[in-house]
């Protein structure tokens, strides 16, 4: 395969490219680091690549301790981009599985399926959790999923009809506002570890527990735990 020029690359592609001609072009290391270089025009094959590493830990054997430090370093990849990107890929999976049936068509053929922002996945896998415990919830989701997956409704739109589409929430007392403060402020302190651990600590069951604890403050206050980080 021949790499592009590096005539105005970023820094982080140019480093990925360096790295790339090191490598075997089968490997899934290279190919990992090709999907990092098209990320914007092809989450999905990124969230793939990240979905295997994550499951084979294949990162170990690329001397790395963790998931995140390893697409931090190499992949110039943030923490939240990763996540949504994993939690992204695996709703696909489960309820819209014809985007991983084949690969992408070149740029020049007409496909009938519209582009899927990885936004507009995290709107739709946030609403199947938010709805689907409500009065009818399931069939405003299903409603909801099948005019995204159309191309009828765009980012914005949707999650204003996810917004609309939720019950107004109960009165909330004092004691729960305070409550939700000060959780709110142990969930920054707990990211804030998380943070640490990933850039000077190797000891990952002592991430993999802050990591819950930051799930459970999260889980309480009712926030989406892909989005608090």
């Amino acid at each position: 395969m021949t790499l592009v020029g590096e005539q105005g690359l970023t820094k982080s592609e140019q480093a990925i490219i360096q790295l790339m001609e090191e490598l075997p072009e089968t490997s899934l290391r290279y190919q990992a680091l090709e999907s990092a270089l098209a990320f914007k025009g092809s989450w999905i094959i990124m969230a793939e690549k990240l979905t295997e590493i994550h499951r084979d830990n294949a990162f170990r054997d690329w001397g790395y301790k963790g998931l995140m430090p390893y697409c931090q370093q190499e992949l110039h990849l943030s923490p939240n981009a990763v996540k949504k990107m994993i939690r992204g890929f695996k709703w696909l999976q489960t309820d819209a599985p014809q985007y991983l049936e084949a690969p992408p068509k070149p740029a020049y053929e007409i496909s009938s399926r519209p582009p899927l922002e990885l936004q507009m996945v995290q709107a739709l896998a946030g609403a199947q959790d938010k709805l689907l415990g409500t009065p009818k919830g399931e069939d405003v989701y299903l409603a909801l999923k099948q005019a995204a997956l159309a191309g009828d409704s765009n980012t914005q739109s949707l999650k204003r009809q996810i917004k609309e589409a939720l019950p107004d929430p109960a009165p909330v007392s004092s004691n729960e506002v305070q409550k939700k403060r000060a959780l709110r402020k142990a969930l920054t302190s707990a990211l804030q570890v998380i943070v640490q651990l990933q850039a000077w600590d190797d000891d990952e069951s002592l991430l993999e527990q802050a990591e819950a604890l930051r799930k459970e403050i999260a889980d309480r206050i009712g926030t989406d735990t892909e989005d608090a980080v």
